[in-house]
């Protein structure tokens, strides 16, 4: 593999184990009748996590655009 190539599959599995992280992060959040009584903070805090991610998303839509490399 190039440096390159070593450089990104380590990126690409710190992103994938952020990924898990946040995932848990948000199954660990207050939901509806549980101990925590849930309001508006909780809202604009799950609305703000929502953003974030669709910036993610839409990022990663339009996909990664390199030249190819000269070899």
């Amino acid at each position: 593999m190039t440096p390159a190539e070593d450089a990104y599959v380590r990126a690409h599995a710190t992103a994938t184990d952020l990924l898990d992280t946040v995932y848990d992060r948000i199954q660990d959040l207050p939901a509806p009748g549980g101990e925590v009584p849930i309001h508006w903070g909780h809202v604009g805090d799950l609305n703000h996590v929502i953003a974030r991610l669709l910036e993610i998303e839409v990022f990663l839509a339009r996909g990664i655009q390199v030249a190819p490399a000269s070899r």
